[in-house]
C-alpha cells in the first residue's frame, strides 16, 4: 500500500489538499448543466467525503456539483499511478435518478493537456487515454457502465448488471493494471477486463501513468 485516504477530519472541512485538487470550472468533458465548485466537496466527520449536487444558479449554469482530481493541472501531479502493476480501490455510494449523468470514479491519462496544440510531452483527449471504472447514466439502479476510450474517440463500453443497487450503501470498486490488462471489480467480483491485444493504441497510452 503506497497511498490511502480515509477522509478523516472534521465535518465540513475539505479533503486533504496534498492529495486532491478541487476544480472550480464547468464540465468540459460531457457538457452537462453543472459547474464544479470546491464548496460542494466536504468531509462529513464520519470518514466519508461527500460530493453534493445543488439546484442553484452559478456562472450561467442551473446546477452545481463537485469533483476530486489527483492532478492540479497539466503536469501538476499530486499523485498518479505507476505505468504498470498497480491497483486502486474506493468505497463509493453513487447517486441514480433523473438528471444524473456520469457520476463516476474514472481514470485519465496523466499526459493529458487541454491546450491546442498540446505542450511537448502531453496529449489532447482522447489520445491521453481514459478508463471509467463505473459511470451511471441511462441505466438501471443495479447497473454501471465500464468504459475504455479509444484514441479516435470511440468507446469500448460495457454495461454491467450488479447484484446490488449502487445508490444503496457503499460498495468497493477496484481497478487493477498489470500484464497488459486493466481489470475492473465490484465487491471483489471481476466484471470487465480490457486487454492489450484488443486495443491497438495500448502501447504508449494504456501502459503509462494515470490520474484519478
Amino acid at each position: 500500500l503506497t497511498r490511502a485516504d480515509e477522509f478523516n477530519g472534521s465535518a465540513g472541512s475539505p479533503p486533504d489538499p496534498a492529495a486532491w485538487f478541487l476544480p472550480d470550472e464547468r464540465n468540459y468533458e460531457t457538457g452537462t448543466l453543472n459547474w464544479y465548485r470546491p464548496q460542494n466537496v466536504a468531509l462529513d466527520g464520519q470518514g466519508r467525503c461527500v460530493i453534493t449536487a445543488k439546484r442553484e444558479a452559478y456562472q450561467g449554469f442551473p446546477f452545481t456539483s463537485g469533483r476530486l482530481e489527483s492532478q492540479a493541472g497539466v503536469g501538476e501531479d499530486l499523485w498518479v499511478t505507476p505505468a504498470d502493476n498497480w491497483a486502486v480501490e474506493a468505497s463509493v455510494q453513487l447517486p441514480t435518478g433523473p438528471g444524473v449523468w456520469c457520476a463516476a470514479p474514472w481514470f485519465l491519462g496523466a499526459s493529458w493537456d487541454w491546450q491546442t496544440p498540446p505542450r511537448p510531452g502531453f496529449r489532447l483527449w482522447p489520445g491521453c487515454g481514459e478508463v471509467d471504472h463505473n459511470e451511471w447514466y441511462q441505466c438501471q439502479r443495479n447497473q454501471i457502465r465500464i468504459n475504455l476510450v479509444r484514441a479516435n474517440g470511440s468507446w469500448d463500453a460495457r454495461l454491467v448488471t450488479l447484484p446490488f443497487n449502487i445508490d444503496e450503501g457503499f460498495h468497493v470498486y477496484r481497478t487493477e493494471c498489470s500484464g497488459g490488462e486493466w481489470r475492473c471489480y465490484a465487491d471483489g467480483v471481476l466484471y470487465v477486463t480490457f486487454r492489450k491485444g484488443d486495443v491497438p493504441e495500448w502501447v504508449g497510452t494504456y501502459d503509462r501513468p494515470f490520474s484519478l
